[in-house]
């Protein structure tokens, strides 16, 4: 049952930031962060202790819906490409997404917005940034 829960509020809180006709840009990737940091601040404030003991459960649900959400956008560009590979490219930004959602909440002090604009380059350019 909790798992359908955190499942259905992730969901909700991204498709309340997107509508039908997004598609995988710089806009939507910002979205998507600041549903999921919009997510998480409000579950660790209302419920602290219960966040921490089921962070790990919270951690799979979140990336594994994100994985969803990333996958039907890459389908949605039509890309040339095999769906395994799409798959992939899925997996990993929306490890990216997640990972770089637990560190603004852990370590930084600037708002969640300054935080994707700055990490923008690198999920779009990868290692080509300078």
């Amino acid at each position: 049952m909790l798992d359908a829960v955190i499942s259905e509020k992730i969901v909700k809180s991204i498709q309340e930031k997107l509508n039908s006709h997004d598609t995988l840009n710089e806009d939507t990737i910002i979205k998507i962060f600041l549903a999921v940091t919009n997510f998480q601040t409000e579950l660790s404030t209302q419920c602290r202790k219960i966040y921490e003991s089921i962070s790990e459960i919270i951690e799979q649900k979140i990336k594994k819906e994100l994985e969803t959400v990333f996958y039907a956008l890459l389908l949605k560009r039509n890309l040339p490409k095999e769906k395994e590979a799409l798959r992939i490219g899925a997996v990993l930004l929306s490890w990216c997404i997640y990972g770089a959602s637990v560190d603004w909440q852990d370590n930084s002090s600037i708002s969640a917005e300054q935080y994707i604009k700055i990490a923008m380059p690198y999920l779009l350019n990868g290692m080509a940034v300078h």
